[in-house]
């Protein structure tokens, strides 16, 4: 990291520590990544040139399509260079797997992907007493959000 970077950032080595202890060899079909099987590979394999401090492979599977974290923990979902930042932590990553794959699983029609611009109409919806929906942060993203209403659905 030092001949690379000139410097040893302890708090990136801690956080890279602690997501391979937590998540290394985690490996299931995926809701969220449509059905693919996904296994969790993080590494950090900095190749000259490089300028930023990034966790490969946090989530990745036989499509290019994939995951990585920031130097923060943050997950960027997408393949090479083109990605979003789409989740705060691999935890949520995982809540919102979860998720989709229950709302699939139970044939429920209200898995959406949203855009910023979306948010005013998101949290007016939820705002309406009357619909009876649930927000629940833990399962999306910030460009994509599963719901389901409990009804049918197992708690």
């Amino acid at each position: 990291m030092a001949e690379l970077y000139g410097t040893v950032d302890e708090d990136f080595l801690v956080l890279l520590r602690s997501v391979q202890r937590r998540y290394l060899g985690l490996s299931y079909d995926s809701g969220y990544f449509d059905g693919s099987r996904v296994t969790y590979s993080p590494t950090f394999d900095p190749e000259p040139g490089d300028t930023d401090l990034e966790i490969l492979y946090a989530v990745s599977m036989e499509a290019n399509v994939g995951a990585s974290l920031t130097d923060k923990g943050q997950v960027e979902v997408g393949f090479d260079q083109w990605g979003l930042m789409e989740f705060d932590s691999l935890d949520n990553v995982i809540e919102s797997d979860a998720l989709f794959a229950l709302s699939k699983r139970f044939q429920v029609s209200e898995v959406s992907f949203r855009n910023l611009a979306a948010d005013a109409v998101r949290s007016s919806l939820a705002a309406d007493s009357e619909l009876g929906l649930t927000e629940v942060p833990e399962a999306g993203g910030r460009y994509s959000r599963a719901s389901a209403k409990s009804r049918g659905c197992p708690a």
